[in-house]
């Protein structure tokens, strides 16, 4: 019971992480505040975990609901966020000039 409890925490957090990308967004924060003095940057940054802690609590609570509402499967959810990804990666791949 403990192991399987470690064992979904564990892969809850490292999907959280991959989403999040802290590492990624620290110099996209850092160059949004850059002109910010210290209290401001520390205002921002506890605003935007709250609100995203709270994105991610709603969804949490009532992300069955939403998936209900629409008729969509978790399945169809996965097999959809593969494809997109798919798609995106091609796209990534294919490097093509912007106008």
């Amino acid at each position: 019971m403990t192991s399987d409890l470690l064992t979904f925490t564990l892969s809850v957090f490292t999907g959280f992480f991959a989403i999040m990308n802290p590492i990624a967004n620290v110099p996209i924060f850092s160059s949004l505040v850059e002109d910010a003095d210290k209290e401001t940057k520390r205002k921002i940054s506890k605003k935007a975990t709250t609100v995203a802690f709270l994105i991610v609590f709603i969804f949490v609570l009532l992300g069955k609901f939403i998936f209900e509402l629409f008729g969509i499967t978790i399945p169809a959810f996965k097999i959809t966020g593969g494809l997109l990804i798919f798609f995106v990666g091609f796209e990534m791949l294919q490097s093509k000039n912007l106008p």
